[in-house]
């Protein structure tokens, strides 16, 4: 996965998923590579798996969100991002504080869309 090996990669974990179904760190990498590929059916079908489990996980509202607006789907993406917010830690630093800012900015702008 850091070496840009991306299709190699997706292709390891589906074989450890298709022995262990249950391997969350292997459908959790997974995911984030297809959607970092846009492969929005195969992102959407992991991210939803991975809410199964964990149904509060920012991450996998990030992820979500990020699948729903690169389909164009910006009601879902709102709502996504608005769930991000609401599990994400208010009090983030760093990486995860721009994280939220951008996912803020997101939901500005896809209201005013709305309107």
């Amino acid at each position: 996965m850091n070496q840009n090996q991306t299709d190699k990669a997706r292709d390891t974990f589906t074989k450890i998923l298709d022995k262990q179904p249950d391997n969350v760190t292997a459908l959790r990498n997974r995911s984030i590579l297809n959607l970092q590929a846009q492969r929005w059916p195969e992102a959407k079908e992991d991210y939803t798996r991975l809410r199964k489990i964990s149904p509060k996980s920012y991450a996998v509202m990030y992820g979500l969100g990020e699948i729903a607006y690169g389909q164009n789907d910006f009601v879902s993406a709102t709502r996504y991002y608005e769930l991000y917010l609401k599990y994400a830690p208010p009090d983030a630093t760093g990486e995860l504080q721009e994280e939220r800012k951008r996912v803020q900015e997101r939901v500005t702008e896809l209201k005013k869309l709305a309107k």
